[in-house]
């Protein structure tokens, strides 16, 4: 017989949690030491952030801190993704646009909203130097795909009265996988490469750029 938390490590295993779903996060707070303790047997590891409102699950990876080296040799559930400059640049801007959101709120509202103009604009301080205006759009629009899928957005329908840009809710686990340390190293390391000398080339991305876990 399926233990009482099972349907809930089967969501998780599906995504972030959020507690928008008000009755399933009092459920996750109320079975999250027996939700921990299953899911540590198997290598993986529950983080319930109250703060942030949203619960998730991670594989550490050898790597980590968090790995425990007395369990045996894991098939991995959980791909860790090398981000792209492109990648790495928006989920940068993705987690200071939610800073500033949170910096200003006066309520506890948590949801924020972006539109793809506002994330083009800040992109542009950090973009590599392009005359190809169309190729550069592209590849943003393939990386908000991509950000979609990792969890970080999530679409929304735009209210064309005001805005026809396509419109993004900011999901608030990219606060969880780009943490304050990390944000503020993947910034300098940009500012670095695009105030060196004009003839200098970037770093490759395979030896430059963070890697963060999948969910």
């Amino acid at each position: 017989m399926a233990a009482d938390f099972a349907p809930h490590v089967l969501r998780l295993l599906l995504g972030a949690v959020y507690d928008t779903d008000k009755t399933q996060w009092r459920e996750l707070e109320q079975l999250q030491v027996s939700i921990g303790q299953y899911l540590a047997k198997i290598g993986l590891k529950l983080h319930l952030d109250k703060d942030q409102g949203l619960a998730y699950v991670t594989q550490p990876a050898s790597d980590e801190d968090e790995y425990d080296a007395s369990q045996p040799d894991l098939p991995r559930l959980m791909r860790r993704h090398q981000l792209s400059y492109e990648l790495t640049m928006l989920c940068v801007a993705l987690r200071y646009h939610l800073d500033r959101f949170d910096q200003a709120a006066t309520d506890d509202t948590r949801r924020c909203f972006v539109t793809r103009a506002e994330l083009r604009q800040q992109l542009e301080l950090f973009a590599r130097p392009t005359t190809d205006e169309a190729k550069a759009s592209k590849q943003l629009d393939a990386d908000l795909k991509t950000a979609e899928r990792l969890g970080f957005l999530r679409t929304t329908a735009p209210d064309k009265t005001l805005d026809p840009e396509p419109r993004y809710e900011i999901c608030r686990l990219v606060t969880a996988l780009i943490s304050n340390a990390k944000l503020l190293e993947v910034r300098d390391q940009l500012r670095q490469h695009l105030a060196g000398p004009a003839s200098a080339e970037l770093p490759d991305e395979e030896s430059s750029e963070p890697t963060f876990p999948s969910l």
